[in-house]
């Protein structure tokens, strides 16, 4: 899915599979996340981990395909997404 394109113009079945993926991305990262803390408060709290696909790897190459990853700010939120896998 494009990072551009307005939930409200998602058909069903894109909308189906970006609840899927977010919900499965929430799922996987709650997991990593208890495991890395074994138990106690994380010493060092950021949005960003180095396990993660494009999320601020601004430049560097896509794991899928190998395009460099692209950001874009809306709303003050940077955004980074890969232009060939999520058109």
């Amino acid at each position: 899915l494009s990072p551009m394109k307005l939930t409200a113009r998602l058909d069903d079945g894109e909308l189906a599979r970006l609840f899927d993926a977010t919900t499965r991305t929430l799922s996987e990262w709650t997991e990593r996340l208890r495991a890395a803390r074994g138990g106690g408060f994380p010493e060092k709290v950021t949005a960003f981990r180095p396990e993660m696909a494009v999320h601020g790897r601004f430049g560097q190459p896509c794991p899928v395909c190998m395009t460099p990853i692209r950001t874009t700010r809306q709303a003050g939120r940077s955004t980074f997404y890969c232009p060939t896998c999520q058109r």
